[in-house]
């Protein structure tokens, strides 16, 4: 009877380790990681993102590029003008509207801390932020707004984003897209997996 409960485990975790290799996307080559700033470019890749290249034009609409972090981008752009006074949840509902979004979400505060997505660095110097994030939690797609005191602290707040960020934080998917912006003292972080790219 041991032996038998003993062999059904094994196959069972065997199953699961076929199933999380069989999920794992390379970036590709067409991979994107973005980075807008008030007028100014910045294209560093973020830790553990060296094999996604750095596109030079961050400017690209959802048309254009076909890229979800880029479009939600243009999306959040758009919502900020068409509200300015929204809050980040809000917006954060709002971006959950979107139809490239296939997934059920959620938007929700968080406090400076430890943060999903991060390697174990502490994410804080920021007044307010929300999580956009799918309610299943396997799920290559996080995203972060954040107000600052500051330009210059969201600037600081983007840079640690950057560093710390990690594509891999789930074990059996990786997103191959990380986008970010500052607006003034706002901060928009996201990282998703753009399934038109995969090979």
């Amino acid at each position: 009877m041991k032996k038998l409960i003993s062999s059904i485990l094994i196959a069972g975790l065997c199953v699961s380790l076929v199933g999380c290799s069989s999920n794992k996307t390379k970036p590709s080559e067409n991979s994107q990681v973005s980075s807008e700033s008030q007028g100014t470019e910045n294209t560093e890749s973020p830790a553990g993102t060296e094999n996604v290249p750095t596109t030079e034009d961050t400017n690209n609409s959802t048309s254009d590029s076909g890229k979800m972090g880029a479009g939600l981008l243009e999306e959040f752009k758009a919502l900020k003008a068409k509200s300015p006074d929204a809050s980040l949840t809000e917006l954060g509902e709002a971006l959950l509207q979107n139809p490239s979004i296939e997934f059920q979400g959620r938007a929700e505060a968080v406090e400076p801390g430890f943060m999903v997505g991060f390697s174990a660095e502490e994410i804080k110097d920021f007044k307010e932020g929300v999580r956009v994030a799918p309610t299943i939690g396997s799920i290559a797609f996080i995203c972060y707004i954040f107000n600052t005191e500051s330009e210059e602290a969201a600037k600081s707040l983007e840079e640690t984003l950057k560093s710390t960020a990690d594509p891999r934080w789930l074990v059996c998917v990786e997103a191959n897209e990380v986008v970010s912006y500052v607006d003034g003292n706002q901060v928009f972080f996201l990282m998703c997996q753009n399934d038109e790219m995969e090979q």
